[in-house]
């Protein structure tokens, strides 16, 4: 929890996007999953957090991406963007421009293809009730 403390730093922006099928998949028990499921609807509900969810049938995503990534852009410090990707065996950072471009691009695009606000939390109930 001591990691989370800084999405209530108002200074920063976080935005998260996920597909609609990360919200039922169990890792754990259901109540692990609807704990989780109501942290990330706590935190979608911070004014400085985006949380997207792309919808499992109802938005076309014209991106496919197969892991996980971040994109660290912090201005505040001047320091160029990277993107950090978490592979099976081993994590990669990403430096190039071109590559963190590419990973932009997608990401602006699974945005495009995800719902916010109160319709992304609408998802995220409906996946903690299915438990």
């Amino acid at each position: 929890m001591d990691r989370q403390a800084i999405f209530y730093e108002e200074s920063r922006r976080f935005e998260f996007v996920m597909g609609a099928v990360a919200l039922y998949w169990r890792p754990g028990p259901a109540s692990l999953m609807r704990a989780q499921l109501d942290r990330i609807s706590a935190v979608a509900a911070l004014t400085n957090v985006t949380v997207g969810v792309i919808p499992l049938c109802t938005k076309v995503a014209d991106v496919w991406c197969d892991h996980s990534f971040n994109i660290f852009d912090d201005r505040e410090d001047a320091q160029d963007p990277f993107v950090h990707a978490e592979t099976l065996t081993t994590p990669v950072n990403a430096t190039d421009q071109a590559d963190v471009a590419a990973y932009q691009d997608a990401f602006r695009r699974l945005q495009d293809a995800a719902v916010t606000g109160e319709d992304a939390r609408q998802l995220i109930t409906e996946a903690s009730r299915s438990l």
